[in-house]
């Protein structure tokens, strides 16, 4: 696979239960950040449930808070170049379980030229379904909301590249 065409499939962390006080960092991207809009994340949540129902599963219910962390986390990985599920048990999982009982978390990223973004970001959703950890996570039948966040950047050079980072939370 072309280095500029690919998506980053890394485990998903198990699904939680349990409450606690801590607080999501407020991160920025500190490279040219492109906004995403609200057009993917939409995108991303009609794919999603189009598959649960597939599967006889109840549609997830968009979640203003959930959507907020997961923007927040999703420019911080933009910002540090790594995707990663690093600071779940420090930040974004005990925010979460203020509001929801159980939780859990999807992430995809990638490098592409900016022309071909609108293939690449089609992918997300199939790379999810095709890997274990994350197909788990999106199946789960109790969970009934979720959260997308996605953070674009252009890489600095003029060549036209682009890093994106999207975060799913799902919480029950």
């Amino acid at each position: 696979m072309d280095l500029f065409q690919r998506i980053v499939d890394v485990w998903a962390p198990p699904v939680k239960q349990g409450n606690t006080t801590e607080s999501v960092p407020t991160e920025t991207a500190s490279r040219q950040r492109i906004d995403s809009g609200s057009s993917l994340e939409n995108q991303i949540l009609i794919e999603v449930n189009k598959y649960r129902e597939s599967r006889n599963l109840n549609p997830l219910t968009m979640d203003a808070r959930l959507s907020e962390i997961a923007t927040n986390h999703s420019r911080w990985m933009d910002k540090s170049s790594r995707l990663t599920h690093d600071g779940w048990n420090e930040a974004r999982g005990p925010q979460v379980m203020k509001s929801f009982a159980r939780a859990g978390e999807n992430l995809a990223g990638g490098e592409c030229y900016d022309f071909q973004f609108s293939e690449q970001r089609t992918l997300i959703v199939p790379g999810w379904i095709n890997s274990s950890g994350h197909h788990t996570v999106m199946i789960q039948p109790y969970f009934t909301h979720t959260g997308i966040g996605i953070s674009i950047s252009r890489l600095q050079g003029d060549d036209g590249r682009i890093n994106y980072f999207a975060t799913q939370i799902f919480g029950a």
